[in-house]
């Protein structure tokens, strides 16, 4: 992962970086970057099975957020989450651990 220096810069090329856009104090609602198309199919189906999966943190981030934010969005965040799990997996070389991801 030497082309990305961090997990923000992976995950915004892939276009599922959380979106900034305030004015005067004021935040409107952005919308989420084209990004890497294949890569987003890819998150977006690994995502919804982990959303899916029962008793995983991904299914609680998951219902968590879906029920404040709605269901769009939530998956755009457990993406978003999956793939700081993958920077931090592939640039470590540690295996993952489950219960310990951080969001």
């Amino acid at each position: 992962m030497t082309c990305f220096d961090t997990a923000a810069h992976l995950a915004s090329w892939a276009g599922v970086c959380p979106g900034q856009h305030e004015s005067a104090g004021k935040s409107r609602q952005v919308h989420t970057r084209p990004g890497n198309a294949h890569l987003k199919g890819a998150l977006g189906i690994a995502a919804m099975a982990a959303a899916r999966t029962n008793g995983s943190f991904f299914q609680h981030r998951y219902k968590r957020l879906a029920a404040r934010r709605g269901p769009t969005r939530a998956l755009v965040a457990i993406e978003h989450s999956l793939l700081n799990a993958v920077w931090n997996i592939l640039t470590n070389g540690e295996p993952y651990r489950a219960g310990q991801t951080a969001a």
